[in-house]
């Protein structure tokens, strides 16, 4: 799937994927998926519109740090690993968690019971991603 050319101003093409919670913009990459025999594939794969200009953070699709949730647990999967500092705040600012890893992938637990945002803060050898991550606990 591509689409190099979307008729809409100001808007990108993303492939979304609601298991692992990334996005792929459609315009500068392509998506293959595999499909097995058997399984259901409802209401995990579409493609969202969004706007084109995005202000000072690097989308995860950008990056090859993978950051998503599933329940209460947060997950951040890297491609080796180096030290990495991973900070996780609220949408008032508040530090919830930091986490100093070496590992390729982290599973953090947070406490909850209501849905919430996390901003997800990865500080990698000089580099920084982040990420808006909807917490459930579902």
């Amino acid at each position: 799937i591509k689409a190099p050319v979307v008729n809409l101003t100001n808007l990108t093409a993303y492939y979304k994927d609601s298991v692992t919670n990334t996005l792929t913009n459609l315009t500068t990459d392509s998506v293959t998926v595999q499909l097995n025999g058997g399984q259901t594939y409802a209401n995990r794969y579409s493609v969202v519109f969004q706007p084109a200009v995005v202000s000072g953070v690097t989308k995860n699709e950008d990056s090859p740090i993978k950051i998503y949730s599933n329940q209460n647990k947060l997950f951040v999967e890297r491609s080796n690993n180096n030290n990495a500092s991973i900070s996780i705040a609220n949408v008032l600012g508040q530090e919830i968690a930091n986490v100093n890893s070496a590992q390729a992938k982290t599973e953090i637990q947070l406490a909850g019971t209501e849905m919430w945002y996390a901003f997800v803060k990865v500080t990698e050898g000089g580099k920084v991603t982040v990420a808006k991550v909807l917490m459930n606990n579902k």
